[in-house]
């Protein structure tokens, strides 16, 4: 099987296995102490983002890093689990964040607080929904992760790693809203935690890797979630909205500060400077706003830098990869994994 087939097979497995999640976590648990899961819109919300999409790109580096140190990845239901909990966590993430940032289109379609506004007729009420949507999805991942069919003491390390990862995401986000943080600080804790180091420390946890072990991952894993990042803002401004899978233009809209802008306005003079600011700062955006924004940002070089930085990132996770004491196929696999995240790549 080729690394392409390898990656649509794991999402394909993945994106079942949810399904059969929902299903026992809404429909067939039956905890003594307490009542069945009532059929809110909130399960039904969350239930179709989580299914709508997704590259299935955490899952895929959890099955990468557990075959660098073990074998029959896909046989080990403890895995796959954990990547479905992975998957809630995210669309958990997701939901909150479209609801800061106002974004109402998520994964090509609508978003979850959107959806439920327009189902409810009431905006505040959509929003309120949305926010208990995302909390369920939290409360999910939790419930998967406490049925982990593997070694209690493996368990409590998984669940140890996640809890880290899911604080240390939060603690970004805040991070983020504050302003009071390098832009490369604010990726690493809000992106990299759960989208590199986060899924590669699980994965490998769950191969039976070693604290040492687990250590070379995080390391390999901090310039790939930046370079993920760089492509993720380069894509988000000049990209196609099928791709993002939301609106194109959206962080200028929101006045994000990601390394792509910090980029761009570390190398204007002051006037072009000023010229951006005030466009990212109006309120509200127009679209002519946006492109003008989007022009200044292309002519500073700010697009050519990031794609050299990005060069320069995956040449260093290559790199690390190459040292790394690990069994095949899990480094092919990775390295193409790699590639893909920095450059879009198939």
């Amino acid at each position: 099987m080729n690394m392409k087939d390898k990656f649509a097979a794991i999402a394909n497995i993945i994106d079942v296995r949810l399904a059969t999640v929902f299903k026992s976590a809404f429909e067939s648990d039956r905890h003594p102490l307490f009542h069945v899961v009532p059929p809110l819109e909130i399960n039904t919300e969350l239930k179709a983002l989580t299914l709508r999409g997704g590259k299935r790109l955490r899952p895929a580096l959890m099955v990468a890093a557990y075959e660098l140190f073990n074998d029959e990845a896909l046989d080990d239901c403890a895995l796959l689990d954990a990547a479905c909990a992975m998957e809630a966590l995210q669309s958990y993430f997701l939901i909150h964040d479209d609801i800061m940032d106002g974004d109402t289109v998520r994964r090509n379609g609508p978003s979850v607080h959107a959806s439920l506004q327009q189902k409810t007729g009431d905006a505040a009420l959509g929003l309120h929904l949305g926010i208990l949507a995302g909390d369920l999805a939290a409360a999910l991942h939790e419930w998967i992760l406490a049925r982990l069919d593997c070694d209690a003491a493996i368990r409590t390390r998984v669940q140890r790693i996640f809890s880290r990862m899911h604080m240390d995401v939060v603690l970004g986000q805040a991070l983020d809203l504050q302003g009071n943080a390098s832009p490369e600080d604010i990726v690493l804790r809000k992106t990299a935690s759960y989208t590199t180091i986060g899924p590669l420390c699980l994965g490998a946890a769950l191969g039976g890797a070693t604290d040492s072990d687990l250590a070379h991952m995080a390391e390999l894993a901090r310039p790939l979630g930046i370079a993920f990042q760089y492509r993720d803002d380069l894509i988000g401004v000049f990209g196609d909205e099928k791709v993002a899978g939301k609106p194109v233009g959206s962080d200028l809209k929101n006045g994000k500060q990601t390394l792509l802008l910090t980029d761009t306005l570390a190398h204007l003079e002051a006037a072009n400077r000023a010229a951006l600011l005030s466009l990212i700062e109006a309120a509200p955006q127009s679209s002519d706003a946006v492109t003008g924004a989007m022009e200044i940002i292309d002519r500073s070089g700010a697009r050519a830098r990031c794609e050299h930085r990005i060069d320069k990132l995956f040449s260093t996770v290559a790199a690390h990869l190459q040292t790394l004491a690990a069994r095949e196929p899990g480094k092919s696999f990775l390295l193409w994994l790699a590639r893909l995240m920095a450059y879009r790549e198939m």
